[in-house]
């Protein structure tokens, strides 16, 4: 998951129960180390640095929400890691633009990211699996855009910032993602 064997060791070394908010903290604590990290480093005007510290930052914010943020600490380290992977995200080459798109009172959070080009490219639409997010697509799909095609990622439903839960007729979310991208020039 592209986190580092002594940082693991000492998270784990300070969980010493099954309690879901203590795997949160001591995961968390290490990502908080990296995103304060990665601050300093965007102050100083070390972009590259601090792009690789906010995605590491992201990673033990994700672990600490894993597999799913259900307590207040895993919320909080799931909240932390969307903040994490946001400010990762602003250093990629081409950017990762955030979109809300209203859907049933509620918004699709998604992630654009498409190829420099002055003309109309294929997309894909990426969506996670069960006990993933849709911030672990964006990374590993760089070949996308240098074969000149854009990505749209998205939440399936019942997970991270998906606003369905998973369920009969819950694909129709997929409809809307794909009506928002016909009206992308």
């Amino acid at each position: 998951g592209g986190i580092k064997s002594e940082d693991a060791r000492e998270a784990l070394a300070n969980i010493h129960s099954l309690d879901r908010d203590e795997w949160a903290a001591a995961w968390s604590a290490i990502g908080e180390r990296y995103e304060k990290r990665a601050e300093s480093e965007e102050a100083s005007g070390d972009k590259k640095a601090a792009q690789a510290d906010y995605q590491l930052a992201f990673r033990y914010y994700t672990v600490g929400r894993w597999p799913v943020p259900n307590s207040p600490g895993k919320e909080k380290a799931y909240q932390s890691a969307l903040a994490a992977f946001r400010n990762y995200a602003r250093f990629l080459d081409p950017p990762v633009e955030v979109v809300r798109v209203p859907f049933e009172g509620k918004d699709l959070v998604l992630y654009v990211r498409l190829p420099k080009s002055t003309k109309p490219v294929p997309v894909v639409m990426l969506i996670n699996g069960t006990d993933s997010r849709k911030e672990d697509l964006i990374p590993g799909n760089a070949a996308l855009l240098r074969s000149g095609i854009g990505m749209v990622a998205v939440d399936m439903p019942g997970t991270g910032e998906a606003p369905l839960k998973a369920g009969l007729g819950a694909d129709r979310m997929y409809s809307r993602v794909l009506d928002f991208i016909a009206t992308r020039p």
